[in-house]
């Protein structure tokens, strides 16, 4: 029995998403290449893939000169997550998340930067999602001691102790 399952995104884009491992999108206006989308990079320790190729037996990553397609959804993804002992069902999980991250991103969300954010120069083709800043949601946390007892605790029995010996050494 085999299993099927489906890359094609129900969802068009009127541009070129790359999800970042971190799930960061970045939108291209125009035709751009994987060098371009590289840029400021260091080549060999990030690799552009599409859905297919993480997806199949062999993931090989886009070459350098390959221009990427308008519509189509591209994963920008550390060399270091390419283990050889990974297979496509690994890749299955990762792939479904950073495509949902890429279709909840609304035109309206991304803001034109005029900057890539990867290479810090001009460039009028991409466009980067605003992110707000993560911030924890944290609870006091009260301490309660078991078995032990706090300083002042032991101060007020130590206090205590010789206040016993005292009234017992003026009632002798």
């Amino acid at each position: 029995m085999g299993g099927c399952f489906s890359c094609k995104s129900s969802t068009k884009f009127n541009n070129i998403r790359v999800v970042h491992f971190n799930g960061y999108v970045q939108e291209f206006e125009n035709p751009v290449t994987v060098r371009q989308v590289t840029a400021g990079q260091l080549p060999s320790k990030n690799l552009v893939f599409t859905a297919a190729q993480l997806l199949s037996t062999e993931s090989k990553p886009l070459k350098a000169d390959v221009q990427l397609e308008t519509g189509q959804l591209y994963f920008l993804l550390p060399y270091s997550i390419l283990q050889p002992d990974v297979s496509p069902v690994d890749f299955l999980a990762l792939v479904k998340k950073l495509s949902s991250k890429a279709k909840t991103s609304r035109r309206g969300q991304a803001r034109s930067s005029g900057t890539s954010s990867l290479s810090g120069q001009r460039n009028p083709i991409c466009r980067t999602q605003a992110r707000t800043p993560w911030k924890p949601v944290l609870d006091t946390i009260r301490e309660k001691s078991f078995n032990r007892r706090s300083e002042s605790e032991l101060q007020e029995m130590d206090s205590e102790t010789s206040r016993r010996s005292l009234m017992s050494g003026v009632l002798l």
